[in-house]
This record gives structure tokens, sequence and C-alpha cells, in this order.
């Protein structure tokens, strides 16, 4: 295989430079080669810091729940309800949005830098030839060893086959 530019797919970018996540033409994350030490292919949580977001979205849930006291006591006895209030129940779907994306298993690269695992998260549909080959163009053409560290059962969890795994 000759040596690439860059190589994308599944929006996982593999160049000299590093590896990116991206988000259509953009780079979301970027992780320079130099401080790479070690890459994985991994399912489980796709937020770096999951506690910390759940904590957010629970705190977005709270800040939405608020004014639905208000909003109750309004719809029975009617009166003057404030818009603004109206407005402070968005913070409902945020908070269940973020603890959404807080705990959801997707498949990732964990990337080991010196500085501490980033997660590039896998987008679109998966088809495990892609994935193989993924691994493949990752290691021939850029060396890149990426350890494959799925299991059977996360092979099934994401909809891929494991038989066709060997």
């Amino acid at each position: 295989m000759t040596e690439l530019e860059r190589y994308e797919r599944f929006s996982i970018e593999i160049s000299q430079d590093g590896l990116a996540e991206m988000d259509q033409r953009r780079r979301n994350v970027f992780v320079p080669r130099a401080e790479i030490t070690r890459v994985e292919l991994a399912y489980g949580l796709g937020s770096e810091r999951p506690v910390l977001v759940g904590v957010l979205g629970v705190v977005m849930l709270l800040v939405g729940a608020f004014p639905l006291y208000g909003l109750s006591i309004w719809w029975r006895e009617g009166g003057v309800f404030p818009g603004y209030a109206i407005m402070i129940c968005a913070f409902l779907f945020l908070g269940v949005w973020l603890l959404i994306f807080a705990f959801r298993r997707r498949l990732h690269l964990r990337v080991h830098t010196r500085r501490g695992p980033r997660k590039l998260l896998f987008q679109g549909k998966f088809h495990l030839d892609g994935l193989l080959e993924l691994l493949q163009v990752a290691e021939q053409a850029y060396g890149f060893s990426i350890k494959n560290g799925l299991r059977d059962s996360d092979l099934r969890k994401i909809g891929l086959s494991p038989a066709a795994r060997a």
C-alpha cells in the first residue's frame, strides 16, 4: 500500500501528522503523532468525562424542572406566567441530551497520550470490513499499531457479526 496524505473512514482521519475525529470537513479532536503512546479500538462510554457531563446533565434537569411547579399552578388557577420560565423549561431537554451523551456506549479509538487518554468517536453505519480496513491502513500506510480491543459481545451490540472477524 502506498503512503497516503490522509485516510478518512467513519469520521476518523489518519495522517502522518496524527489521528483526528472529523465532523464533515472539520477536525473536532486532533491528537498529534508525537504525543501518541498507544491506540486501541474499543467499545464503551463515548464521553471523555462521563461523570462531569452526567452531573452537568442533572443540574440542567433541575434548572429546567424549577419552573414546572409554577407552570402547574398557572395551568390550574390561571394568571400571568412569565415567558422566561417556559424558556427555562428547555433546560430539561438539554439535561436529558447530556445524560444520554454521557452514558451512551459507542465505538471509538482510545488514544493514549502522555497527558492522558482521548476518545475519537466513530460515526455513521459501520461494517466489519471497513473497520478492519481502517486498522490495516493505519498500520501499513501510517505506522500506527491499533490494538483491536473489541470482544464478540461488543461486535453484536453494534450490529456486526463476530463470525466475520477472523
